[in-house]
């Protein structure tokens, strides 16, 4: 047998499949190498050993999973959150925060081992938005040691499609305040304590329209301008100008009514406790419409949208100076500049919420989120755009858009944004995808990075970090650890 020697001046194409040892004809077999252990492939074509890593400090408990979460405050102000064992612990310029000189600052943040990998997390200045483990949290920094942690205190919503059944009704003892809702059929539930509530007018006609001049007004009057109601507090002539305020009193002109501003229709309720299926204590933010309150009944009210019967956020992700939040194939917005309100208006501004629909009965599972100008989804089954009507446009309730482009599907976890796209596993583990995205097409041009060496996810791909110097590398984490 003759043995012959081939000089190799580039290992760009790295380690190959071995089913692709025999593949002579293939370009990428001049440049592939059979076996790439310890060792990273470089731009220049060349290899070198795999940087090691530098020992800073250790996790407060080493038998238990931690989870690293990057924070940038500003140029000079960089974190890496540690959570581990129920606790939090603060790595800055290469060492540890500590609370007293040789001991760690820790916050209890009470995340169980289960819910590490489950955490997703958007930052605001010094907010840091947490989703996937229950309820949303808030961590909010202070100072290197001085850091805290609350529920995320969302505010009108978001709630579920109205409510259709005219025999299921809700009447409230009082417009504001702690109140007692009655229900006529059994609808609320022990899991609903915490969650937020809208209820609407029964009969939008009991209010009358606001009239321009209408004399013989009274005090205490209601009049309806565009969707809202206000009251009269004092004069008796509606005057030239109609009332458009949504807090406190205007007057409409010299000598005119003073209006007050009553509700926009309706009016959000937190539910405090759950007596029974048919009686539940709420605090009602702002003030009920009359028409509700007992004797009066409606059924036009809408169920929260989480909580803990129905399931709380999964995803969370910064876009368009409004937080957006996902769970299954849902997305919520919040108002644009207040990360804590989603109510639905006919303003611009408004709340945000669409739901993805799969026209071939796939799973519409959301796994990630990313923001590329549109917002970018991947899904169980494949990859979607949210956007407005235009792709330069932002994104309002009037115009959102969602549209399915991608059917290659991704499994739990969180992908790295690189040049031109993002990086994620495949749904099956085994594939490493890249996502390149186009909003002015519309289009999510996904291509497979590990076509040519499927045999280094064998051990089932759980989690990416994407490493920028010395050499620009995505690693992978397996099951197999």
């Amino acid at each position: 047998m003759v043995t012959v020697t081939l000089d190799k001046a580039t290992f760009a194409s790295g380690e190959l499949d071995p089913a692709l040892h025999a593949r002579v004809d293939l370009q990428r077999y001049q440049a592939g190498l059979k076996l790439c252990e310890n060792f990273c492939v470089m731009v220049e074509g060349g290899v070198t050993r795999t940087p090691g890593t530098q020992y800073v400090a250790a996790v407060r408990n080493h038998t238990r999973p931690a989870k690293l979460i990057p924070f940038e405050f500003s140029v000079d102000d960089s974190y890496m959150l540690v959570f581990n064992d129920g606790f939090m612990r603060v790595m800055r310029n290469g060492g540890i925060v500590e609370a007293s000189p040789g001991v760690p600052y820790e916050l209890n943040v009470g995340f169980a081992d289960d819910e590490l990998p489950k955490l997703r997390w958007a930052q605001s200045a010094d907010v840091l938005f947490i989703a996937g483990a229950g309820r949303p949290r808030v961590l909010t920094r202070i100072g290197h040691a001085n850091w805290t942690i609350g529920n995320y205190q969302n505010v009108r919503g978001p709630v579920e499609p109205q409510n259709v059944d005219e025999t299921s009704t809700i009447k409230a003892s009082a417009q504001t305040g702690s109140v007692t809702l009655t229900a006529s059929k059994p609808i609320f539930k022990t899991n609903h304590v915490g969650s937020i509530w809208r209820i609407d007018e029964a009969n939008l006609s009991n209010v009358p329209r606001w009239i321009g001049n209408e004399t013989g007004l009274t005090v205490g009057a209601l009049r309806r301008n565009a969707g809202v109601v206000y009251s009269v507090v004092s004069g008796t002539d509606s005057g030239p100008n109609p009332p458009q305020h949504d807090e406190g009193e205007i007057r409409s002109g010299q000598g005119k009514v003073v209006w007050q501003y009553e509700h926009s229709g309706f009016a959000f309720v937190t539910i405090t406790a759950v007596a029974s299926g048919t009686s539940a204590t709420a605090t009602v933010i702002g003030k009920l419409p009359s028409d509700v309150v007992d004797p009066y009944v409606t059924y036009r009210w809408f169920e929260a949208a989480w909580s803990t019967e129905r399931g709380w956020p999964t995803q969370v992700m910064l876009h368009d100076n409004r937080l957006v939040w996902t769970r299954d194939n849902k997305l919520w917005g919040t108002k644009i500049a207040d990360f804590y309100d989603f109510a639905i208006t006919p303003d611009d501004d408004s709340g945000i919420a669409t739901a993805l629909t799969s026209q071939d009965g796939k799973l519409v599972d959301i796994q990630w989120l990313k923001n590329s100008g549109v917002i970018v989804l991947g899904t169980r089954s494949g990859e979607w755009m949210v956007r407005g009507s235009d792709p330069f446009e932002a994104i309002t309730i009037a115009n959102i858009r969602a549209i399915p482009d991608g059917t290659e599907g991704s499994a739990p976890h969180i992908p790295v944004s690189v040049d031109g796209g993002a990086v994620f596993i495949g749904r099956s583990q085994r594939r490493l995808h890249f996502a390149q995205f186009d909003r002015i097409s519309e289009k999510i041009e996904v291509g497979e990075l590990t076509l040519f060496a499927r045999n280094v996810l064998r051990g089932g791909a759980t989690a990416t970090a994407y490493q920028r110097d010395p050499h620009r590398i995505v690693w992978i984490v397996q099951s197999t650890g």
